[in-house]
């Protein structure tokens, strides 16, 4: 069994490869791409941040070393929007 099973907000369905996290193997939250633009879960950064110390942060996926603080990382837009779409969250019209 996958971690990403308790993520099936969106149709009852695993979410799809591009929308979870290759570090906790969820559906992303607040996701935040690194300077080789690959992205990950904001929280998984500042783990792997913390453990890393000063020798900078590597991205896990092609071991680049990421040299901006982890507060200036733009956040997926595009990534964010396309969860939201998944899980029901973007494009509820009020009533």
């Amino acid at each position: 069994a996958s971690g990403v099973e308790m993520c099936t907000e969106g149709n009852g369905a695993e979410p799809p490869d591009a929308l979870v996290c290759r570090l906790c193997d969820a559906v992303f939250d607040n996701p935040r791409t690194l300077m080789c633009l690959h992205s990950f879960c904001f929280g998984c950064l500042r783990e792997r941040a913390l453990s890393a110390g000063d020798e900078g942060l590597r991205c896990p996926t092609c071991d680049t070393i990421n040299l901006l603080p982890l507060n200036s990382l733009l956040r997926d837009l595009d990534l964010i929007k396309r969860v939201e779409e998944w899980t029901g969250g973007a494009g509820a019209a009020p009533a």
